[in-house]
């Protein structure tokens, strides 16, 4: 024996945490334009210097979309929040034509593709 005595504590990948982000499509887009228009922006961004101006406009415009846009958790960590149902639809069609034209060598797939 060599006297080394080790452990494995089951270290593995890290998982990251869920992220939130907004979810366009259920946003209720005429609510935040009707919200954004309320709003006096000469009192909120003024004759302030533009750093202290893009913060008090990040600050009211983040609110709303908090109120406006619901969130949801990411479901994928290796996914791009943007990455949707339409754009894996697209993926799986673009691979589709990608494999009849390696398959067939014929111009028209090929062209398709």
């Amino acid at each position: 024996s060599s006297g080394i005595n080790a452990e494995y504590g089951g270290v593995g990948r890290k998982r990251e945490p869920k992220r939130k982000v907004y979810d366009y499509s259920r946003a209720n887009w005429d609510d935040l334009n009707f919200d954004l228009g309320r709003i006096d922006w000469d009192q909120v961004v003024g004759s302030r210097d533009p750093h202290t101006a893009w913060h008090r406009f990040r600050y009211v415009f983040d609110n709303l979309c908090r109120i406006r846009i619901p969130v949801k958790n990411t479901k994928c960590q290796f996914q791009p929040p943007w990455f949707d149902s339409d754009c894996d639809k697209i993926l799986r069609d673009k691979e589709k034509w990608r494999n009849r034209a390696k398959n067939s060598g014929s111009e028209s797939d090929l062209a398709k593709f």
